[in-house]
């Protein structure tokens, strides 16, 4: 089996998708590819060598599968690892929105987690007072995009695995660091810097 995925690695790296198919398909025959952690990122490998051979319904539906297992046995670096050869398949696979917002909020950490976004910080400190959302933490930052998905105290603990009382500490460091009094002006703050041009922020 550790040979098999092995050569699934080496396959998607050298665009051999069908081989990649192939042994992907073994290891599932065998067993090996059932909603466990290592199932999960074989079923986004799988996903990731469909699309390679242009078949993109299959693809989807695969990659929807591993994120709804991810999602569900908290994954996050079992899935970059799998994808960590190709990246830019991550994204392209992810471009199309998930139709569950909490499931489309998971993605797009996986995605931030595989372009090193969340683990880079800001270049220097006076970049924060032009980008206050730089100054957000991880978690404020977190919390801060499901908020703006109008998601309630309650729902946000539930997603994050936080309790209700720890959102509210965040919210009230996240009001403060935005300049703001509330949840409206907050989503309407990010709503702002988000549409500013690239760098202007910066500048």
């Amino acid at each position: 089996a550790a040979a098999t995925r092995a050569g699934i690695e080496m396959a998607l790296h050298t665009g051999d998708y069908a081989g990649a198919v192939a042994c992907a398909r073994l290891l599932a025959v065998s067993g090996q590819g059932t909603p466990t952690l290592g199932g999960t990122g074989l079923r986004l490998q799988l996903a990731m060598a469909q699309m390679g051979l242009g078949e993109a319904h299959a693809a989807r539906q695969d990659f929807v599968e591993a994120m709804r297992q991810g999602h569900r046995l908290g994954l996050t670096r079992t899935l970059l690892d799998a994808a960590s050869g190709r990246p830019d398949m991550l994204a392209a696979l992810a471009s199309a929105d998930a139709a569950d917002p909490v499931l489309g909020f998971y993605i797009r950490r996986l995605l931030a987690g595989a372009g090193g976004v969340a683990a880079t910080p800001g270049p220097s400190r006076p970049a924060f007072a032009a980008d206050p959302i730089r100054s957000l933490s991880e978690r404020e930052r977190e919390i801060l995009d499901l908020l703006a998905q109008a998601m309630s105290n309650k729902k946000i603990a539930k997603v994050l695995n936080l309790s209700a009382e720890t959102v509210k500490w965040h919210l009230k460091n996240i009001y403060a660091k935005l300049g703001v009094s509330g949840r409206g002006g907050a989503a309407a703050r990010l709503r702002d810097l988000a549409a500013r041009p690239a760098g202007a922020w910066q500048a």
